[in-house]
């Protein structure tokens, strides 16, 4: 967006996966990132994951699907 200032976005549809021992249903996933660079060495990140669903399952049979939830957290680079 500028010289100190990152904008990113991954969207990504995953399709149900079936079969005998696995059926996982599909979902839809967002994942959001915006970087300031406040100096030459140091960046500032706030990043936002899996934000369409509080969870979604990710692999397994049900009811032990392996769920993946939604994540924030924030970012410090420093470069040396």
């Amino acid at each position: 967006m500028t010289d100190n200032l990152e904008v990113e976005a991954f969207f990504r549809r995953v399709g149900e996966l079936g079969g005998e021992s696995i059926a996982t249903p599909g979902y839809s996933s967002l994942d959001l990132r915006c970087g300031w660079r406040l100096s030459p060495s140091v960046e500032l990140s706030a990043v936002g994951q899996n934000l369409l669903d509080s969870s979604h399952p990710e692999f397994g049979v049900a009811p032990t699907y392996t769920e993946f939830r939604r994540a924030l957290y924030v970012k410090v680079l420093w470069e040396f």
